[in-house]
């Protein structure tokens, strides 16, 4: 019964296309990986370091936002090249599944989500560094989301007009991980970069409700 409600559930009602690629053929893989982000983040690490002084790790900090700019930059790139902007319009391109250029930017997808489990370590640092405070639920909470829509995604829809939305999320994210690069080099670099602080909070909440926006839309 159980293994019939399992066939079901992840084998046949899956997109054929990607039935078998790797971390999306089983939800368990991610389970995993989610699960062990959290027993981290929320106990593990918290306790670790509640009598050791923070972790400075800045060289490794800026090694990681300059990963995530050239990263997303290339998100960016290859869905451009894919066609946004040029064969498809803004406002929901009728889809071609069967284009070989649509399966390339399927496989865009797959590495997409191999960036969002890698935005993860963003939280760890956090706690590494004792900054508590900026593991809220909310930013938890987005981390995880991320990666289980592009999992749900990749697993059943499959349609290149939804990619409208990573295009946008990686484009805010290659703005943002700038910011953070550029403000680590110190505190004069940090008050030069101040007055954008604002309008990086504002296109994280803009890019949230553009999501949403165009689902309904589509």
């Amino acid at each position: 019964m159980i293994g019939e409600i399992y066939n079901y559930l992840f084998v046949e009602l899956s997109a054929p296309l990607s039935r078998e690629w790797p971390l999306i053929s089983s939800p368990f893989p991610l389970m995993l990986i989610i699960f062990g982000y959290l027993y981290f983040v929320l106990y593990a690490g918290p306790r670790y370091m509640e009598d050791r002084p923070p972790y400075k790790l800045r060289t490794f900090t800026s090694l990681y936002d300059l990963i995530q700019i050239l990263a997303n930059l290339w998100m960016v790139q290859e869905h451009i090249s894919f066609g946004w902007f040029s064969k498809y319009g803004i406002i929901c391109p009728e889809p071609s599944p069967d284009s070989p250029n649509t399966l390339k930017m399927f496989n865009c997808i797959w590495w997409l989500l191999l960036l969002k489990i890698f935005d993860l370590v963003e939280t760890c640092l956090f706690v590494l560094r004792k900054k508590q405070n900026q593991v809220s639920t909310l930013h938890v909470y987005h981390h995880v989301s991320n990666i289980f829509f592009a999992w749900l995604y990749l697993k059943y829809i499959l349609d290149e007009r939804a990619t409208l939305i990573s295009l946008l999320n990686c484009a805010i994210h290659v703005i943002m991980y700038m910011y953070y690069f550029v403000s680590a080099r110190g505190p004069k670099y940090q008050q030069m970069m101040s007055p954008l602080k604002p309008f990086i909070t504002r296109i994280q909440m803009d890019s949230n409700s553009s999501s949403r926006t165009i689902f309904k839309i589509c």
